[in-house]
Protein backbone atom coordinates (compact mmCIF):
# COMPACT_ATOMS: atom_id res chain seq x y z
CA UNK A 1 0.00 0.00 0.00
CA UNK A 2 0.77 3.80 -0.18
CA UNK A 3 1.24 4.03 3.36
CA UNK A 4 3.40 0.69 3.42
CA UNK A 5 6.00 2.60 1.17
CA UNK A 6 5.94 5.88 2.52
CA UNK A 7 6.82 4.33 6.21
CA UNK A 8 9.87 1.75 4.14
CA UNK A 9 11.09 5.24 2.41
CA UNK A 10 11.05 6.96 5.72
CA UNK A 11 12.44 4.43 7.60
CA UNK A 12 15.22 4.18 5.13
CA UNK A 13 16.06 7.84 4.91
CA UNK A 14 16.14 8.30 8.89
CA UNK A 15 18.57 5.10 8.57
CA UNK A 16 20.48 7.07 5.90
CA UNK A 17 20.77 10.23 7.83
CA UNK A 18 21.36 8.64 10.99
CA UNK A 19 24.59 6.77 9.11
CA UNK A 20 25.65 10.40 7.62
CA UNK A 21 25.56 11.95 11.21
CA UNK A 22 27.50 8.76 12.53
CA UNK A 23 30.14 9.36 9.55
CA UNK A 24 30.50 13.01 9.76
CA UNK A 25 31.23 12.81 13.56
CA UNK A 26 33.92 9.77 12.78
CA UNK A 27 35.11 11.94 10.61
CA UNK A 28 35.26 15.41 12.79
CA UNK A 29 36.72 13.68 15.33
CA UNK A 30 39.72 12.16 13.70
CA UNK A 31 40.38 15.39 11.96
CA UNK A 32 40.69 17.12 15.02
CA UNK A 33 42.82 14.84 16.47
CA UNK A 34 45.18 15.37 13.23
CA UNK A 35 45.23 18.78 14.14
CA UNK A 36 46.04 18.72 17.26
CA UNK A 37 49.06 16.07 16.44
CA UNK A 38 52.62 18.23 16.51
CA UNK A 39 54.64 16.56 14.15
CA UNK A 40 56.96 17.39 11.24
CA UNK A 41 55.59 16.56 7.57
CA UNK A 42 57.91 14.75 5.57
CA UNK A 43 58.21 16.90 1.73
CA UNK A 44 58.73 13.73 0.55
CA UNK A 45 55.87 11.82 1.75
CA UNK A 46 53.38 14.79 0.56
CA UNK A 47 55.19 14.49 -2.60
CA UNK A 48 54.49 11.05 -3.02
CA UNK A 49 51.05 11.40 -2.10
CA UNK A 50 49.99 14.15 -4.44
CA UNK A 51 51.42 11.04 -7.03
CA UNK A 52 49.43 8.98 -5.58
CA UNK A 53 46.25 11.01 -5.85
CA UNK A 54 47.13 11.95 -9.35
CA UNK A 55 47.05 8.77 -10.75
CA UNK A 56 43.61 7.74 -8.95
CA UNK A 57 42.38 11.41 -10.93
CA UNK A 58 43.99 9.74 -14.15
CA UNK A 59 42.32 6.40 -13.63
CA UNK A 60 39.01 7.92 -12.95
CA UNK A 61 39.44 9.59 -16.16
CA UNK A 62 40.13 6.84 -18.24
CA UNK A 63 36.95 5.01 -16.94
CA UNK A 64 35.03 7.84 -18.24
CA UNK A 65 36.99 7.71 -21.81
CA UNK A 66 38.97 10.65 -21.35
CA UNK A 67 43.26 10.56 -21.06
CA UNK A 68 44.94 12.38 -18.48
CA UNK A 69 46.77 14.62 -21.05
CA UNK A 70 43.70 15.57 -22.37
CA UNK A 71 42.80 16.34 -19.54
CA UNK A 72 45.45 19.06 -18.86
CA UNK A 73 44.79 20.66 -22.33
CA UNK A 74 41.15 21.05 -22.36
CA UNK A 75 41.65 22.24 -18.98
CA UNK A 76 44.61 24.49 -19.55
CA UNK A 77 46.20 23.88 -16.76
CA UNK A 78 49.47 22.46 -16.03
CA UNK A 79 50.74 19.73 -14.15
CA UNK A 80 52.67 22.32 -11.13
CA UNK A 81 48.85 23.85 -11.32
CA UNK A 82 47.38 20.11 -10.61
CA UNK A 83 49.79 19.52 -7.88
CA UNK A 84 49.56 22.56 -6.11
CA UNK A 85 45.52 21.81 -6.10
CA UNK A 86 46.35 18.66 -4.33
CA UNK A 87 48.96 19.92 -1.84
CA UNK A 88 46.49 20.99 0.72
CA UNK A 89 44.82 17.90 0.77
CA UNK A 90 47.87 15.91 0.29
CA UNK A 91 49.46 17.62 3.52
CA UNK A 92 46.30 16.81 5.46
CA UNK A 93 46.23 13.07 4.74
CA UNK A 94 49.45 12.47 5.41
CA UNK A 95 49.49 14.24 9.20
CA UNK A 96 46.33 12.25 9.46
CA UNK A 97 47.78 8.72 8.74
CA UNK A 98 51.17 10.06 10.84
CA UNK A 99 49.00 10.83 13.47
CA UNK A 100 47.07 7.05 13.14
CA UNK A 101 50.15 5.53 13.31
CA UNK A 102 51.52 6.74 16.29
CA UNK A 103 48.03 6.18 18.21
CA UNK A 104 48.44 2.66 16.64
CA UNK A 105 51.73 2.26 17.99
CA UNK A 106 50.95 3.71 21.71
CA UNK A 107 47.88 2.11 21.81
CA UNK A 108 49.66 -1.64 20.60
CA UNK A 109 46.96 -1.75 18.00
CA UNK A 110 47.71 -4.38 15.66
CA UNK A 111 45.86 -6.24 12.54
CA UNK A 112 45.49 -9.99 13.04
CA UNK A 113 44.86 -12.24 9.94
CA UNK A 114 40.96 -12.39 10.89
CA UNK A 115 40.94 -9.12 10.31
CA UNK A 116 42.61 -8.91 6.63
CA UNK A 117 40.27 -12.32 5.59
CA UNK A 118 37.15 -9.74 7.16
CA UNK A 119 38.63 -6.96 5.04
CA UNK A 120 39.31 -9.07 2.16
CA UNK A 121 35.77 -10.73 2.28
CA UNK A 122 34.01 -7.17 2.32
CA UNK A 123 36.08 -6.40 -0.49
CA UNK A 124 34.68 -9.47 -1.93
CA UNK A 125 31.27 -8.73 -1.75
CA UNK A 126 31.50 -5.22 -3.11
CA UNK A 127 33.40 -6.49 -6.19
CA UNK A 128 30.69 -9.27 -6.62
CA UNK A 129 34.21 -11.56 -6.11
CA UNK A 130 34.81 -14.31 -4.11
CA UNK A 131 37.09 -14.01 -1.11
CA UNK A 132 39.95 -16.22 -2.55
CA UNK A 133 39.75 -14.44 -5.86
CA UNK A 134 40.40 -10.97 -3.92
CA UNK A 135 43.26 -12.50 -1.93
CA UNK A 136 44.58 -13.61 -4.85
CA UNK A 137 45.02 -10.53 -6.83
CA UNK A 138 46.03 -8.74 -3.52
CA UNK A 139 48.69 -11.20 -3.27
CA UNK A 140 49.83 -11.30 -7.04
CA UNK A 141 49.96 -6.97 -6.65
CA UNK A 142 51.82 -7.17 -3.38
CA UNK A 143 49.46 -4.92 -1.77
CA UNK A 144 48.90 -7.22 1.51
CA UNK A 145 50.78 -4.29 3.70
CA UNK A 146 48.89 -1.47 2.47
CA UNK A 147 45.83 -3.45 3.02
CA UNK A 148 47.19 -3.94 6.41
CA UNK A 149 47.99 -0.43 6.95
CA UNK A 150 44.41 0.16 5.69
CA UNK A 151 42.86 -2.04 8.61
CA UNK A 152 45.23 -0.63 11.00
CA UNK A 153 44.18 2.88 10.16
CA UNK A 154 40.22 2.13 10.52
CA UNK A 155 41.05 0.29 13.67
CA UNK A 156 42.48 2.88 14.83
CA UNK A 157 40.08 5.74 13.55
CA UNK A 158 37.52 4.07 15.55
CA UNK A 159 39.81 3.32 18.91
CA UNK A 160 39.52 6.94 18.90
CA UNK A 161 35.79 7.90 18.25
CA UNK A 162 35.06 5.52 20.40
CA UNK A 163 37.43 6.87 23.50
CA UNK A 164 35.78 10.46 22.57
CA UNK A 165 32.42 8.96 23.78
CA UNK A 166 33.58 8.22 27.16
Amino acid sequence: TVDELKKDVREKLEKAADSKAENDRRVAAIDKAAENASMDIPEAMVEDRIDQMLREFAMRLEQQGMKFEQYLQLSGGDMTKLRDQYRETAEKNVRTDLMLEAVAKAEHIEVSDDDIRTEIAMMAQLYNATPAQVQKIVRQQGRLSDLAITVMRRKTAKFIVDHLAE
